[in-house]
């Protein structure tokens, strides 16, 4: 199974939020944040085991608006949508 982002919260957020993973296979993991020009605003590089890893995330610093968060393991890659306001 690939990684999965079951839940961005909150979402709309005011630029802080938490990002949930549920992963069955343990392995390295790189989540990105961009905007939808496709600028990456932000890249981090985690461990993931099996289970459910919380990763906390602040955007404060940039502008209102749409941003994609996407996170890419060796069994593949996820992306959700998430609104700053």
């Amino acid at each position: 199974m690939q990684p999965m982002i079951t839940k961005v919260q909150p979402n709309p957020s005011s630029g802080t939020f938490e990002l949930q993973v549920a992963n069955d296979v343990s392995g390295s993991a790189t989540i990105v944040i961009s905007n939808t020009m496709g600028v990456v605003l932000e890249r981090k590089i985690l461990q993931l085991h099996v289970g459910m890893k919380l990763v906390d995330f602040n955007l404060k610093r940039y502008p209102p608006g749409l941003y994609l968060v996407t996170i890419t393991t060796a069994v593949g890659q996820h992306t959700e949508k998430l609104i700053i306001q």
